[in-house]
């Protein structure tokens, strides 16, 4: 009798270590699987803030871009690379805006084309791959950059198509197309007026009485260098407007077929 009350006693202790076991690895699996879903829902969480602010860099980023363009391109007279006609030895070569009878001065969609050359080959710099995102776990992916822009009286318009996933373990976002508006009145005012000072230009000569009141008026100081073979270069500057602390400039060349003279009456 004290054998078999050994042997039930041993199999109740079996049993309730059974039990025991049972219930602790239940218990356990289900911890885990809570602390599991608390790290996904915090990954999740992390992710959702992330992509905000990789919206907000993003468009800051373009923003301060094409403020760069907008600066940069008109020290270039528009151009974002320079086109067929153009100086060839000057320390910082021209576009010719007028060039042996021809009106070659940019219209607003060529120069808002131009601005998005500019956002789409230069944004990196201000992105750098990333590099703040990648350092914190996160995994950046994108393709290239490609800008339309619009020039408005009020300003510019730059919708940037820039297919961007960003993923944090199994949890993703992904990123088409982002879009923001410069405020910049001022600049498209100046572009209106230094059409209006090429427009002015004579087959023969550089007519300073033209477009003198119109400068004048505007507060825009243009500056008239001669080069060389009936050439001159122009430099429009606007007082009143400044970018990045810089004022605003627009800088292109005139070749004419004769004398070029400078006709100040």
């Amino acid at each position: 009798m004290n054998s078999k009350k050994g042997q039930l006693t041993v199999f109740v202790i079996i049993g309730i270590i059974i039990l025991i076991s049972i219930f602790s690895f239940i218990f356990l699996k289900s911890w885990l699987n809570q602390k599991e879903i608390e790290v996904e829902e915090k990954k999740a969480q992390e992710i959702n803030t992330a992509s905000s602010a990789v919206k907000d860099f993003v468009e800051q980023c373009i923003f301060s871009t094409a403020k760069e363009a907008i600066l940069e391109n008109s020290w270039q007279g528009g151009y974002f690379l320079l086109p067929e006609h153009a100086t060839q030895d000057l320390f910082s070569n021209l576009p010719y805006h007028y060039y042996l009878g021809q009106d070659l001065s940019l219209n607003d969609d060529f120069f808002a084309t131009e601005l998005g050359a500019y956002v789409d080959n230069s944004i990196n710099f201000c992105l750098q791959d990333f590099k703040y995102l990648s350092s914190q776990g996160y995994n950046v992916t994108f393709e290239n950059s490609s800008s339309e822009v619009v020039l408005t009286p009020k300003g510019v318009i730059v919708k940037t198509a820039f297919p961007l996933l960003l993923s944090l373990g199994e949890h993703t976002k992904t990123f088409d197309v982002f879009q923001i508006d410069i405020p910049a009145e001022q600049f498209y005012e100046d572009l209106l007026i230094i059409r209006e000072i090429a427009e002015s230009m004579e087959e023969e000569e550089i007519c300073l009485t033209c477009f003198s009141d119109l400068a004048y008026d505007n507060d825009l100081f243009v500056d008239i260098l001669p080069y060389y073979n009936n050439t001159y270069v122009f430099d429009i500057v606007d007082n009143n407007y400044l970018i990045k602390d810089k004022n605003y400039h627009l800088q292109f060349a005139v070749q004419y077929n004769g004398t070029g003279e400078i006709n100040e009456t």
